[in-house]
């Protein structure tokens, strides 16, 4: 699943070849004592919250994106959960503030393409926790001192999904994995 923000750089991008193997839709992740009386979805519904809500994260570091156009899922099935939607609030205000410094320095992304892949669901004590990989490219805007056309990383990050009030699951959380430094649209704490 990708989706592009804004305009790429010259019309050109750099495609990334992931090679992933996921559940199916259809496919229930599981049921039973850790999760009672309540199914849970398949690979994709959860794939599709990490998707908006990293694409969110990077729309705030996009000159001219707004972020709103990429709203978090606050219905359905799997959706995030109104602790989380007021975390990613702070965490667009400080990405903003990021853009912000990052253009004063001149350096300013005109669009980004994000591509969440699910590596790991599992079920235990009631919750959900995903795994998933972030690939991001972000195009340069080209202001004529030799800018390279893109920049690019990957990221691992484990999501947590807690059963939500009445039925489905709502994400309570978002850990970046890894020892690397933090990518670009990622919170500093």
């Amino acid at each position: 699943m990708a989706t592009r923000i804004g305009r790429s750089a010259g019309g050109a991008c750099l495609a990334l070849v992931l090679a992933v193997t996921l559940a199916p839709e259809s496919t229930a992740v599981g049921r039973g004592p850790d999760a009672p009386g309540r199914g849970v979805p398949g690979t994709k519904a959860f794939e599709a919250v990490a998707q908006r809500v990293l694409e969110h994260r990077t729309a705030h570091l996009v000159e001219g994106a707004d972020p709103a156009d990429v709203p978090l899922p606050q219905e359905g099935e799997v959706r995030v959960s109104s602790d989380q939607v007021r975390e990613e609030t702070a965490i667009g205000a400080e990405l903003t503030e990021r853009r912000t410094a990052l253009a004063d320095a001149r350096e300013a992304y005109e669009g980004a393409s994000t591509r969440v892949a699910v590596e790991s669901v599992s079920v235990t004590r009631g919750r959900v926790v995903v795994v998933a990989v972030e690939d991001t490219e972000l195009s340069y805007r080209q202001s004529g001192g030799g800018e390279p056309p893109l920049t690019a990383f990957r990221s691992e990050h484990r999501l947590t999904f807690t059963p939500a009030p009445g039925s489905g699951w709502q994400l309570t959380g978002v850990q970046t994995l890894g020892d690397g430094p933090h990518a670009v649209n990622q919170p500093e704490g």
